[in-house]
């Protein structure tokens, strides 16, 4: 049983992404790859994150290996579906032993680095993808959470990612000197 987890949790990490996304279905995405990015912007964010939402945020699609990658957008549009979807995949990480128990609030965090991982994959190898409603609803949804988890700020310095923060100003605060001049 334990060689068969193995084999397993090792063949889960080539589940390919995006095979449903026509404009991404050219691009080579396994899980292992966007897990460890997620770990990445994880760490970019929170360089003291816990090693359980480390391991959680590496092995957090590992259960598609019994499901296959379902767009957001589609788990958006029929709820019950997420939800059997998720039920699946959370059975399966616990069949293989990948199942890290967190907190909803580490959940959460895991979820907003996971979407901005899709958000530069898309903006990275399809450019006219994040103009799609898929990826708009992503980006309002990044921006929204950044704000409310307080990254906002740190996400305004990353290459590339243009936030718009409902409009919410995210620049650096000016400082003023003793004599009222701006430095």
């Amino acid at each position: 049983m334990e060689l068969t987890a193995l084999k397993t949790v090792w063949r889960s990490a080539l589940v390919r992404r995006w095979h449903a996304n026509p404009d991404l279905t050219h691009t080579t995405d396994f899980l292992l790859g966007h897990g460890g990015r997620v770990v990445l912007i994880l760490h970019h964010l929170m360089p003291n994150v816990s090693r359980n939402v480390i391991l959680a945020a590496l092995f957090h699609d590992l259960g598609e290996i019994a499901t296959g990658d379902v767009p957001a957008i589609t788990k958006k549009e029929h709820p019950d579906l997420a939800k059997m979807l998720e039920n699946i995949e959370r059975s399966k990480r616990l069949d293989i032993g990948v199942e890290i128990h967190i907190s909803e609030g580490e959940k959460r965090l895991i979820k907003f680095a996971d979407r901005i991982d899709a958000y530069f994959w898309a903006q990275h190898h399809a450019p006219h993808s994040v103009e799609k409603i898929d990826f708009t609803y992503s980006r309002n949804w990044i921006d929204g959470e950044a704000v409310r988890l307080g990254f906002a700020p740190k996400l305004g310095f990353l290459d590339g990612y243009e936030p718009s923060y409902f409009k919410v100003d995210v620049r650096p605060p000016k400082f003023s000197t003793d004599s009222g001049d701006e430095e």
